[in-house]
């Protein structure tokens, strides 16, 4: 049984310049505090960054066909559904998260938000400009709550927590 959880928004989750990934994600306020007073505390092993790398970007700027590609490759990547290797997460905090996602937010809605975008978008599913901060928000929300893909999909953060009670 943990003993401490997170749930939040971006700010717990450990965002840094629009930009989510593994170190960050160690680097959250959650995850300090858990680390300064001792607590195991299980932080998100993202395999690459979620969609954005805004702050490689930067730097990559002003090579725009580059950024692209590697936009396109996490988009593709993401959409792949890629697994943790562990079971879950103390820190559920999802980036873009507001209050009501706490208790309404699930895995399946998440999955339902990224099919409705391929349903949408349908071959020119790597071209979504105008779909970023959701498909940020839809892949990191299902790789936080659902890591391995065998949770329960229809548990909101506030659910899981009440299941672990840490």
């Amino acid at each position: 049984m943990p003993a401490m959880m997170a749930i939040g928004d971006s700010l717990f989750n450990g965002v840094r310049s629009l930009t989510i990934s593994q170190a960050l994600a160690q680097w959250s306020a959650p995850a300090q505090v858990a680390r300064a007073l001792g607590i195991p505390f299980a932080t998100p092993d993202y395999p690459r960054n979620v969609v954005i790398n805004f702050e490689q970007w930067l730097k990559d700027f002003p090579n725009v066909f580059g950024i692209a590609m590697d936009l396109e490759n996490n988009i593709n990547f993401w959409d792949t559904n890629p697994k943790s290797s562990l079971p879950n997460f103390d820190n559920i905090a999802i980036a873009s998260a507001k209050y009501t996602d706490l208790w309404q937010w699930t895995a399946a809605k998440a999955n339902a938000s990224i099919a409705a975008l391929h349903g949408q978008l349908g071959a020119n599913f790597a071209n979504v400009a105008g779909n970023l901060s959701q498909l940020f928000f839809d892949f990191n929300s299902r790789f936080l709550l659902d890591p391995q893909g065998t949770a329960n999909p229809n548990l909101s953060p506030l659910a899981i927590v009440a299941e672990r009670l840490p």
